[in-house]
């Protein structure tokens, strides 16, 4: 019921609104008086529903804080959610603020925002402290709503405290520089998913790993945020951002969410936490534990964890990422992660034609590891694109554990792997910086191995890259990689590749050599290029020189038992091998060792071949049981070997005029030292 004053000031409000109708009709038959009476009589309820409904709406530009509009977010909110916005809603923070509980940031059915009517929330650099469990702002159903510039701090010793969440698909929202900060997270952070995290997409408040048949949230970016720890030497949150979606949604549905250019201080086990979604991309964020000074993170590390996402309208993404400085900046082998790393563990992710699962321009760098470790595990990927991404000063230290490097199993569909650079890392016993197995069609091109050191301290082999039995129907494309100046400890392969169809042309071997000074005497060969078991194989102008065994350098070694109407060329490669840099005195030296069995055409053709200082040097070692062998115009300079020797199906040799003489090659074989 209104006083008499208040239905005055009422009425002559809607008597001024050209489009109140029923108050025009009403004051040509009522006196004031009288209409108050009518009203006293009907009641209220009708008009105190109009007026709800005309006056509650809000737009325009509002504060926030000590004598705002709004003392608190929670009240803001609540506007939001209960009248919803009539146009584009400006929230300026005025003061630092205080919330105890979770600020749920909800639409009004009737009056949501919009793409026109938007809110945008400016913290103005003030601090909201969050004082209960859970997040400390959920943007719960809504759309086109932006938050920037505002300090997130949770004040709570809860573990399973979290910043800011995403849930019931909230959509088209955007954090922007905005500081999110746990400042009293100590000892104890969980390693389940019930713990917390900086960021969350979650359709629960209490948990993490909850989904349901829609996305917790969908077309959000996350952009230019800092998020830390701010206690003395904190373990850091479960993970820094949590992204869980569901299969019963996720290949059909897109949620296209953008976490881009975030500084992340310190995370407990995982950087990123990807699961069942669909196109979210992780770009240009950097990520550590500068926050920490000791390893006390979890025993096992996952950079960035990724599960049966797909790619239906955009590219499943993570693009431009730094990881560095872990377990800690400035952490060595005496206090490395203690059980297994993952730079990524990329499980099922479903690429397509026009959108790859992309794992681009990443750099892992300051990486300490004390068990098995990988730059990538890989498995089951569809379309999978690994582009330009750097791994650096990373250590594998233990003398019992397996470093795997890039770990791509069963790859389908084109499998691109190009512009990767691995460089000055370190391990200690076996080593595979790219391993390969089975899969569809690979494109390898312009990676670098360079300056990296491996099982030091005990015997085990290096393979620099291992590919086998990738598809066979397919053309393969190996071209333009390079292994530089590196220090093997123990047997190396260079370039394994087994049961290969497809190019090998122009890689580069070059600068390598076996040491070991912890382990007394070395001892091992370099097998430079290793092309086991293939089919139809280009193999040209690529370059062994200047590498340097202990018992020896095998230059182009390409063996294949395999039956069938093959062709291979071999083309203007050079192979230059001086065992003069070598300990042993018995130093072997294999130049062309090509020896395709069954094929029915063989074309090996202007190769140059330097062995040098030498105890054995095989210049040539060939066979095949009956194709068409074109074997021509080739250069073979043999200079202070012990012995020379030729082997093929017309016997052997011992100079090249013997070799010539054999006639199997032309005679425009050669025999003059080389010009480089």
């Amino acid at each position: 019921m209104f006083f008499l004053g208040e239905f005055d000031e009422i009425y002559h409000r809607y008597l001024r609104l050209d489009n109140c109708k029923i108050f025009t009709k009403m004051t040509r038959n009522y006196n004031l008086k009288t209409l108050q009476e009518r009203f006293k009589t009907l009641g209220f309820a009708v008009l105190m529903a109009i007026s709800g409904n005309a006056f509650s709406q809000i737009s325009g530009n509002v504060t926030v804080g000590s004598g705002g509009t709004y003392s608190s977010l929670t009240d803001l909110a609540t506007a939001i959610s209960s009248s919803g916005v009539n146009g584009a809603l400006n929230v300026t923070v005025t003061s630092d603020l205080n919330e105890s509980a979770i600020v749920y940031l909800r639409k009004n059915a009737s009056l949501p925002p919009t793409s026109t009517n938007t809110i945008t929330i400016d913290g103005k650099g003030f601090k909201l402290r969050s004082t209960g469990a859970n997040a400390a702002i959920i943007f719960d159903g809504i759309s086109y709503t932006t938050l920037k510039n505002l300090t997130v701090e949770k004040y709570t010793t809860s573990l399973n405290q979290k910043g800011i969440q995403f849930m019931n698909n909230a959509q088209y929202n955007t954090v922007d520089k905005c500081n999110i900060e746990f400042a009293l997270l100590a000892s104890g952070t969980t390693s389940s998913a019930s713990g917390g995290a900086y960021i969350v997409f979650s359709q629960s408040a209490t948990t993490m790993a909850s989904a349901g048949t829609v996305p917790a949230g969908s077309y959000n970016t996350i952009s230019n945020c800092l998020m830390r720890t701010t206690n003395s030497n904190s373990p850091g949150p479960y993970a820094a951002i949590v992204d869980y979606g569901s299969s019963s949604w996720n290949t059909s549905t897109s949620s296209n969410n953008t976490i881009k250019g975030n500084t992340i201080e310190n995370f407990y086990y995982f950087g990123v936490y990807n699961y069942y979604t669909n196109g979210d991309q992780f770009i240009n964020n950097d990520i550590s534990r500068a926050n920490a000074t000791s390893n006390n993170a979890y025993s096992v590390a996952y950079m960035m964890y990724s599960y049966y996402t797909r790619s239906t309208n955009r590219s499943t993404m993570y693009e431009g990422n730094k990881f560095h400085d872990l377990p800690y900046k400035g952490a060595t082998a005496k206090d490395a992660y203690s059980s297994t790393v993952y730079g990524i563990y990329a499980y099922y992710n479903y690429g397509t034609a026009a959108n790859n699962f992309m794992v681009k321009d990443n750099a892992f760098q300051n990486i300490e590891c004390a068990s098995t470790n990988y730059f990538g595990y890989c498995y089951y990927n569809y379309y999978a694109n690994y582009d330009g991404n750097l791994v650096q000063n990373w250590n594998s230290a233990s003398t019992s554990s397996y470093l795997y490097g890039w770990y791509m199993y069963y790859q389908y569909n084109d499998h691109i792997f190009r512009n990767n650079t691995i460089r000055d890392c370190r391990t200690s016993y076996y080593t595979y910086f790219v391993y390969c197995y089975y899969g569809d069609k690979k494109i390898f091109t312009n990676n670098k191995i360079i300056n990296n050191t491996t099982a030091q301290g005990t015997t085990g082999y290096t393979y620099c890259f291992y590919i086998y039995y990738p598809s066979s129907s397919a053309v393969n494309i190996f071209e333009d990689n390079v292994l530089d100046s590196n220090t093997f400890g123990y047997y190396c392969y260079g370039n394994y590749i087994y049961y290969w169809n497809g190019t090998y042309n122009r890689n580069r071997i070059t600068n390598n050599i076996i040491d070991n000074p912890s382990y007394g005497t070395p001892y091992g060969y370099i097998y430079s290029m290793y092309i086991y078991y293939y089919f139809d194989l280009q193999c040209n102008n690529n370059l062994v020189a200047n590498n340097s065994g202990i018992y020896g350098v095998l230059g182009l070694y390409c063996y294949s038992g395999n039956s069938g109407s093959y062709k291979a060329e071999f083309k203007q490669n050079t192979i230059k091998i001086d065992g003069k840099k070598s300990s042993y005195a018995y130093h072997y030296a294999y130049g062309l060792y090509v020896y395709p069995y069954y094929h029915t055409k063989v074309d090996v053709i202007g190769n140059q071949v330097d062995l040098r200082n030498n105890y054995y040097a095989y210049f040539t070692y060939t066979y095949n049981t009956g194709g068409t062998v074109f074997w021509d115009y080739n250069n073979y300079y043999l200079s202070g070997n012990g012995t020379n020797y030729s082997y093929s199906q017309n016997g052997t040799a011992s100079t090249v005029q013997e070799w010539i003489n054999t006639g199997l090659p032309g005679t425009h074989e050669t025999a003059i030292p080389p010009t480089y």
